[in-house]
């Protein structure tokens, strides 16, 4: 697994320059880093380069991600600012939220009901948002078997 370092500047004209990294998993890193242009700092998702090589299509659809992300504005749902790919690994630009991941704050201690309902309600705010939903016809064999 290849980290990028700090000072490290990724992006069109070096526009995003690596401070730290902020967690690492199975797929890649997440970093914290200075947008140049628009003086913010921001967070930037990258892709591991072996996992890149090993299946190029989730190199694909980790870019495709961001397109379909990019176009989404929701109070719950994440900011998109830029995609690309820097050195045979492909990144997402998006806002830097500061604070505990959802999995810390569940650790930390038992939720009390109504803030773990909060929680709940602005996640599926923010998924039914992104995937409305959809009328499928109806399709004869259900039809037959209900009659």
């Amino acid at each position: 697994m290849e980290v990028l370092r700090p000072d490290t500047r990724i992006g069109p004209e070096g526009r995003f320059v690596i401070r730290n990294l902020v967690g690492s998993g199975g797929m890649g890193q997440v970093y914290r880093a200075l947008d140049s242009l628009m003086k913010r700092e921001v967070a930037i998702k990258t892709l591991h380069k072996d996992l890149v090589a090993a299946e190029p299509q989730y190199a694909e659809r980790f870019l495709n991600e961001a397109i379909a992300a990019g176009g989404i504005a929701h109070q719950h749902v994440v900011k998109i600012h830029d995609y690309g790919v820097h050195d045979g690994q492909p990144y997402i630009v998006m806002e830097y939220l500061q604070g505990k991941s959802l999995n810390a704050v569940v650790l930390e201690a038992p939720l009390p009901i109504e803030r773990a309902g909060d929680l709940v309600l602005s996640a599926c705010s923010a998924v039914s948002f992104c995937h409305p939903p959809t009328t499928f016809p109806t399709l004869p064999v259900f039809d037959d078997f209900l009659h």
